[in-house]
């Protein structure tokens, strides 16, 4: 494709494709009403490190129409978004309209450490992969090693139940298995 693409644009291209199977999973709370989005827009939490613990932060800016991009923008996109923040020159409006966050860890986080990551309200769920690692599995009835990528999720129980929740998960896992699914 003419780039090496980041492991975040493939997930965050399969949220949307999963989030398009389920579309409860793509909604907020705005005071007493849910609101199902028809847009998947993905905030994407960048860590800006400071001085010490005490003076770090996170931005979420956001990707809109995630839906509508393939896995090249998104990846285009995504890194334009981690200079931006990392720069200090994201604008409020690039900050605001997020459906749905991704959290990742990757890189940062311990091979196989997976954490219970906040909601970043009013969205209903955030996703946040990890370092992958390689874990022995069975495979074809065989013991061998495979890449595993551990994700945690975070959702909103006054929005989204464990049924469709878990849906979505059986969706995003199925697109991450099988990412050719999400190039066409």
């Amino acid at each position: 494709l003419g780039t090496r693409l980041s492991m975040n644009a493939f997930i965050a291209k399969a949220i949307a494709m999963a989030l398009q199977q389920v579309p409860i999973a793509n909604a907020s709370i705005d005071g007493d009403d849910i609101v199902v989005h028809s847009s998947v827009n993905i905030g994407v939490a960048i860590a800006l490190p400071g001085k010490n613990d005490i003076d770090t932060h996170l931005m979420v800016p956001v990707l809109h129409h995630v839906e509508q991009l393939g896995v090249v923008e998104i990846d285009k996109r995504m890194k334009a978004m981690i200079e931006k923040a990392r720069a200090g020159q994201l604008s409020a409006e690039e900050m605001q309209g997020g459906t749905v966050t991704l959290s990742s860890t990757a890189g940062i986080a311990p091979p196989g450490l997976t954490s219970t990551p906040v909601l970043n309200l009013p969205n209903a769920l955030l996703v946040g992969p990890s370092t992958p690692i390689e874990r022995p599995v069975v495979h074809q009835g065989e013991i061998a090693v495979r890449t595993m990528l551990p994700i945690s999720a975070t959702f909103d129980h006054r929005v989204l139940d464990g049924e469709p929740f878990s849906r979505f998960a059986t969706a995003l896992h199925e697109l991450l298995e099988t990412p050719e699914l999400m190039l066409a």
